[in-house]
């Protein structure tokens, strides 16, 4: 709260958060987020664990990930690979990647939809 209310004084709008970190451990969460804290990086811990699986309460599980301000995002990742978190360390998301990302799903769904219309035409002539 008090962030967001000195970022309005000064007429700029709270930071955009992008994940750095995402494990299936709270407390490793945690320690990541304190981690950066320590080293002057804001950040933030987001997840949870499915209730649903039937998971005693101390069982890892569930999809935990910690956030850092945009502008900071890229010295976190830095710091968290040098301290040996790279397989848990999130990739930054470039235009390309939203690019591709949108070029795959319409061909995906052209292809349902070319199937679908395929499917009709042989159930129809037979």
């Amino acid at each position: 709260m008090f962030y967001r209310r000195r970022a309005r004084d000064r007429d700029q709008a709270p930071p955009e958060w992008e994940a750095v970190w995402q494990g299936d451990s709270g407390g490793a969460a945690n320690v990541v987020a304190g981690s950066l804290r320590v080293d002057g990086i804001n950040a933030r811990v987001h997840g949870g664990r499915m209730i649903s699986l039937g998971l005693p309460a101390g069982a890892p599980g569930g999809n935990w990930a910690v956030f850092a301000p945009s502008g900071e995002a890229a010295r976190a990742r830095n710091f968290l690979l040098r301290r040996g978190d790279g397989p848990n360390v999130v990739s930054a998301r470039s235009a390309d990647d939203d690019e591709l990302r949108a070029a795959t799903l319409k061909f995906a769904l052209a292809a349902l939809l070319a199937v679908a219309a395929l499917s009709l035409v042989l159930m129809l002539r037979g």
